[in-house]
């Protein structure tokens, strides 16, 4: 966004307060309400034209840099199913993708978030677009959220650039307020009741947001005033994988693809060999965070076989690590961070 643009909530304050005045005026001279007219112009014009003070310029650009990518609460989900994080109200699995987009109809810092419900990525529960623009009061940032008339017809290669204003929908009620407080940035949530971002329980209201360089957090609020459901995302590393099968017992009974793609976060990529007996396995990868006891985190990389939801085996090195590799002698490979 460039350093001066003004947000819209606050040209709609300016014009709101001089249109009031015009009512309790009614016997302006037309010449005084044309001059009136031209003087909030100019002050919306001089307001667009100020630079973003040096700390919101900061904030702006860490938010951005943090809120772009992939997030997903693959471990949340995992341990809360194995009893190490017990909640009242179970969170569901949340796949969130946050790309900037250049959207002509809607100038200044624009990201496309698509929200994949499950572990299925072809399962695209909701798409919307997200503005970002400095509040008038000089330290908080504005999230507002456009939603997408026909969301059936933004397909994954629709050319967002050229959108019309007239295909998108502002959720006035579903805009974020954030605020900076230290190595994170805090919301209080939405006014609205049913915001698709957060995405809360029936009944919850109030959900706090919490957004730092690993996590996105949003939790609800029950009717009683209990915390609700909580969907703790973290964000992913992408990985660059090869994968090799054993198709008989000659030395080149081999079959291998290369340039497999996956995220750190439980993503999971497949392979079927060729043949008339062919065989399926997987890979999946998990930074492993525990929630409690004296275990160490670690970076695994996981083999499943098709019809068998267990994996059959794994390996792990340290989450620091760039390079991870296993050899089963039936099914073999390696997966290396990719430059991020």
């Amino acid at each position: 966004m460039t350093g001066g643009e003004i947000s819209v909530c606050a040209i709609d304050i300016l014009l709101y307060q001089y249109l009031k005045v015009l009512v309790s005026e009614p016997s302006m001279p037309v010449l005084r309400t044309l001059a009136g007219l031209a003087i909030l112009l100019a002050i919306t014009g001089m307001a667009a034209a100020q630079a973003l003070n040096p700390v919101q310029a900061k904030d702006m650009r860490l938010f951005q840099e943090w809120l772009s990518g992939r997030f997903d609460n693959q471990e949340q989900v995992y341990f809360q199913a194995q009893e190490k994080m017990k909640a009242a109200r179970p969170a569901l699995r949340r796949h969130l993708i946050l790309t900037p987009a250049t959207i002509t109809a809607l100038p200044g810092s624009v990201f496309y978030v698509q929200r994949h419900d499950g572990n299925d990525p072809s399962d695209l529960g909701w798409r919307a677009l997200l503005r970002l623009a400095p509040a008038p009061d000089g330290v908080a940032i504005v999230m507002e959220l456009h939603e997408f008339r026909q969301p059936s017809a933004v397909a994954d290669d629709h050319p967002l650039t050229t959108i019309p204003a007239a295909d998108l929908i502002q959720r006035s009620d579903c805009a974020l307020i954030w605020h900076r407080q230290g190595e994170q940035f805090t919301s209080p949530g939405p006014k609205g009741a049913d915001c698709p971002l957060p995405a809360l329980g029936k009944g919850e209201t109030g959900p706090a947001l919490l957004l730092s360089p690993w996590d996105f957090w949003m939790v609800g609020t029950d009717q009683t005033g209990k915390p609700g459901i909580s969907h703790r995302l973290r964000k992913a590393r992408t990985f660059t994988c090869w994968m090799a099968i054993r198709t008989g017992d000659g030395p080149r009974d081999w079959q291998m693809r290369r340039n497999l793609t996956l995220h750190d976060q439980g993503g999971m990529v497949w392979f079927q060999t060729d043949g008339t007996e062919p065989r399926e396995f997987g890979f999946k990868i998990r930074n492993i965070v525990w929630p409690s006891g004296p275990q160490e985190d670690s970076l695994a990389l996981y083999v499943h076989e098709r019809g068998n939801d267990r994996a059959i085996s794994y390996a792990w090195v340290d989450p620091e690590a760039k390079r991870i590799g296993i050899n089963l002698r039936q099914v073999q490979g390696s997966c290396t961070l990719a430059d991020q």
